[in-house]
């Protein structure tokens, strides 16, 4: 099984706020992993909350950097509760943030709760390179390994590590001295310890620095075929041929070795 993403969904603010709110673009099912981050410029450190419009539990980790640098929030959910495009998912700062970024990641493959206590949370200086800590997944055969780094600079670009993944850098519309968060993944086996997500370089493709990394966290895989949601079918494509629509074939996935794989494709009715 590869891990991947049902969804990704972020918000941006450039003027001073104490909060940001995270929409979800599509119905979130109950039994689905969800992982939120936000990085900041605050006046200080401060104290982050993370709450939904639905009531779901959450899982937080916090970072902070020097006053007036970065500070971060990490935190996931197995939803118990549904969350539709009209809920919201707030992430708070005890105090104003003038720059931010937020994003979230949905996962599609079912989990089996509860999320471990989030490791890796990166404390005071402002440019921890993301090669540095680790967290060790239990003993479930395959979990889902999460985490987000923070960029001090909007201009900094994330290169993932062999095996790892990275959504959509969240980056400010407008403003100076912006702050952006990414979201990094992968899959991994029991009793494995993870560090180096990856390397950063500039707009240009230099190495260097200018990231916080604000945590890891993982969640066992159940297995199984995940849910189909409400309106959607799964099959193969029909086209016609001019008298009469005929099935197609799947879309075609590399089994890693060579091969291909079909797979039936899912399609909104």
């Amino acid at each position: 099984m590869t891990t991947t993403l049902q969804t990704e969904f972020s918000v941006s603010s450039a003027t001073s706020t104490s909060s940001s709110v995270l929409v979800p673009t599509q119905t979130l099912p109950v039994g689905r992993l969800v992982v939120v981050a936000l990085a900041a410029i605050t006046i200080g450190d401060t104290a982050f909350t993370v709450t939904d419009s639905g009531g779901n539990a959450w899982t937080k980790a916090e970072a902070h950097g020097p006053t007036n640098n970065i500070d971060m929030v990490l935190a996931a959910s197995i939803l118990t509760t549904q969350l539709t495009t009209s809920s919201t998912i707030t992430l708070a700062s005890s105090i104003g943030m003038s720059r931010s970024a937020a994003a979230a990641a949905v996962f599609l493959e079912p989990v089996t709760g509860p999320i471990p206590p989030l490791g890796t949370i990166l404390e005071g200086p402002s440019q921890v390179p993301v090669n540095a800590g680790s967290i060790t997944t239990g003993s479930a055969t395959t979990n889902i390994v999460f985490g987000a780094c923070g960029f001090v600079s909007s201009g900094r670009v994330l290169v993932p590590a062999a095996g790892w993944s990275a959504g959509t850098k969240s980056v400010p519309v407008t403003g100076t001295g912006l702050r952006a968060v990414q979201m990094v993944w992968r899959e991994a086996a029991n009793a494995t310890a993870h560090a180096n997500v990856g390397s950063i370089t500039d707009s240009g493709g230099t190495p260097t620095s200018g990231v916080m990394f604000a945590g890891l966290g993982y969640v066992a895989q159940s297995g199984g075929t995940p849910p189909v949601e409400t309106g959607w079918t799964v099959g193969k494509a029909m086209v016609f041929d001019g008298a009469l629509w005929q099935p197609t074939a799947g879309a075609f996935v590399s089994d890693g070795a060579g091969g291909w794989t079909e797979r039936e494709i899912k399609v909104k009715t």
